[in-house]
């Protein structure tokens, strides 16, 4: 399951690329957040169908 450190870890890794781009866009940030977050959900699934 997707816990409360891997959700900050992963909007403090969105917050330091958002400030380094220079585009500022906060509509792809919102969409690489939740993608990122979906790919996580997905290797933790992975993950599960090993054991």
């Amino acid at each position: 399951m997707i816990n409360r450190v891997l959700i900050r870890l992963k909007i403090i890794q969105l917050v330091y690329a958002y400030y380094q781009n220079g585009s500022k866009n906060l509509d792809s940030a919102e969409k690489e957040l939740f993608f990122s977050l979906s790919k996580a959900y997905d290797l933790y699934n992975y993950l599960l169908m090993l054991m």
